[in-house]
């Protein structure tokens, strides 16, 4: 719409959550070969070019993978063992602990998962210092809670292009 005006606020990549018990010497690297698709727990992420990524990897017409819309059931259905899926990073981040659950990045990588902030090119003046209070939280709620530091003020014009673990 010529009327919204679309800010990136952050990039993150996706990385695979495996449940079980971690092989101490394992990289912290997996090829999407090698995990079998039938123990996936597939959510849709709607990210330019993720499903496109997912199904060159895998054929998602002849798996018996689980598939869920919901992160808190994917992480409910990873407690299985042998059971993995993929996440954006800030998810995996919040929910492995390192015991019972593992995060892995992905060589190929998926496309990464960006954010935007979308506001009206030209706000009433009344909503504009709402806005500003807003953006200022917001700001220091990512700053708080972004372990990947791709964070961009709604002020600046550029967010350094993916993260690696």
């Amino acid at each position: 719409m010529p009327s919204v005006y679309r800010q990136r606020l952050f990039v993150e990549p996706f990385v695979v959550v495996c449940s079980g018990e971690h092989e101490s010497g394992k990289t912290h690297l997996l090829n999407p070969r090698d995990l079998d698709q039938d123990q996936e727990v597939f959510v849709r992420w709607w990210c330019p070019g993720y499903i496109a990524w997912h199904e060159n990897h895998w054929d998602m017409r002849h798996s018996r993978r689980l598939s869920t819309n919901s992160v808190h059931l994917q992480i409910a259905f990873l407690g299985t063992l042998g059971q993995w899926g993929i996440m954006p990073y800030s998810l995996a981040y919040k929910y492995c602990d390192g015991v019972k659950f593992f995060m892995y990045n992905l060589e190929p990588m998926p496309p990464p998962r960006v954010c935007y902030l979308l506001t009206h090119r030209q706000p009433r003046s009344g909503v504009k210092a709402s806005l500003e209070l807003f953006h200022e939280c917001m700001e220091a709620t990512l700053r708080k809670d972004m372990p990947w530091g791709t964070l961009t003020s709604p002020s600046r014009s550029a967010v350094p292009d993916g993260t690696v673990l």
